[in-house]
This record gives structure tokens, sequence and C-alpha cells, in this order.
């Protein structure tokens, strides 16, 4: 619709299809205003993005108390494991 205040969108989409549409349309969204901010998840074992908002763009994971946590733990736990002990 154009009118005074400039063009204007309607998104017309059967009921069941409606969701899907929108969630692709913010999407898109988010990717051209926010693209060096979107990224996936740096869990190799996650399907997730993660749209970092920290102040230096340096978060690695879509959230710090699953993937982050487990990543860290299994990194330490391998280097304990390949620590050598004195004997």
């Amino acid at each position: 619709m154009l009118d005074d205040n400039g063009l204007t969108w309607h998104l017309s989409a059967p009921a069941d299809r409606e969701l899907a549409a929108r969630a692709v349309i913010e999407w898109d969204g988010v990717r051209r205003t926010a693209s060096n901010r979107l990224r996936a998840c740096g869990n190799d074992k996650c399907t997730l993005f993660l749209l970092d908002r920290s102040k230096n763009n340096s978060a690695r994971w879509c959230s710090m108390s699953s993937c982050g946590n487990r990543l860290k733990a299994r990194r330490y736990y391998d280097r304990q494991k390949n620590k050598v002990t004195p004997h």
C-alpha cells in the first residue's frame, strides 16, 4: 500500500505458512542489518546461530550455559588427561 507515509508491505500467506514466512522475513532483516554479528555457534555439534551483542564482537557460543560450558569443560578435561605427572 502506498500512502503519505510511504510504502507499506502486508504479508499475505495461507494460515499454515504465515509463521514460516514471518520467520524468513525476520531472518533476512537480521542478516541485512547485523550480518557481521550473526554467526554459527562455535560448538561443531550445535546447529544454532548466535547474534553477537558483545562489545568487541567476540561471542563464540549460542549459550554460555550449554555449549560454552561443555566445550570449556571438555578442553579442561583433555588438558588434565594429557598432563604428564612426575614419578
